[in-house]
């Protein structure tokens, strides 16, 4: 859909890594997308990933 907006009245989804708590493992979640507000866009990320700032986010030394 290069150079297409996408329009849709349902609800999308997405997979999420999910934290729960500390030291706990991170989860895969489907989620509901948040819709965007007025003057907000919502944009669809192919791939992304875990850096060191998230691990020691998810150990609890940040």
């Amino acid at each position: 859909m290069k150079g297409r907006l996408m329009k849709t009245t349902t609800p999308i989804e997405m997979d999420a890594l999910v934290l729960t708590e500390r030291n706990s493992e991170l989860v895969r979640a489907r989620m509901v997308c948040p819709a965007p507000a007025a003057g907000e866009v919502l944009v669809r990320v192919k791939a992304s990933s875990v850096n060191p700032l998230d691990l020691k986010i998810k150990s609890g030394q940040c």
